[in-house]
């Protein structure tokens, strides 16, 4: 609880015999922050992770495997709305959940042991999640250009987090246009992507 007050996290999920409040060992650790961090409960952890990812969620397990992508490539992976796992201090991630993970990320390690403490795994996974989303607010904070959005607010709100404001555009999405037509006549295609290629171009030379 005090790691997602501390870090804006929107919401705090507990699963199978986590316990919840007011339970005597979160009132000890958390210092109150129960009471300012959303949260609910929910026995079936998988059947919660098919839920998120009906809303839009992309889910996230924090666990070292032979298929885990190293967590600093968190910047390169593509999602809207992220959905982080972390295990059991004793036995980790259950298979099942690492199985209907879209990604599973570690922290590296570099000494002798392959394991740290829950807390500490849990506090480095959700500052890097925050870092990014920090960092693309910033990156679109630079970009100037016509064909791209403007940032107008990035700050926190008492209950859902960090959020940021971007500039509100009308017309359909490219994904809605493309559902409903099915395929982009040559000379459209062209004619919209040159204006996203001159954006592109900025942006690199912005260093992004």
């Amino acid at each position: 609880f005090r790691i997602a007050d501390a870090l804006g996290i929107e919401k705090l999920y507990l699963t199978g015999s986590s316990p919840v409040p007011p339970h005597p060992k979160i009132r000890k650790t958390s210092r109150a922050a129960e009471q300012f961090v959303a949260h609910a409960y929910h026995a079936s952890a998988l059947e919660l992770v098919k839920q998120l990812r009906e809303a839009g969620y992309t889910i996230v397990s924090l666990e070292i495997t032979t298929q885990s992508r190293d967590i600093r490539e968190l910047s390169s992976l593509s999602f809207s709305k992220v959905a982080l796992i972390v295990g059991s201090e004793n036995t980790g991630i259950a298979q099942e959940l690492l199985d209907a993970s879209d990604f599973t990320l570690h922290i590296p390690m570099f000494g002798q042991s392959s394991s740290m403490n829950l807390a500490t795994a849990c506090a480095i996974g959700a500052f890097e999640l925050t870092r990014r989303f920090i960092k693309e607010a910033e990156a679109v904070a630079q970009l100037e250009h016509p064909n791209a959005v403007r940032l107008i607010a990035l700050d926190k709100d008492p209950k859902y987090g960090l959020y940021m404001v971007l500039e509100l555009l009308s017309g359909e999405s490219l994904e809605v246009h493309l559902a409903r037509v099915k395929r982009l006549p040559l000379e459209q295609a062209c004619e919209w992507l040159l204006p996203i290629m001159d954006m592109l171009e900025h942006a690199h030379a912005q260093g992004l």
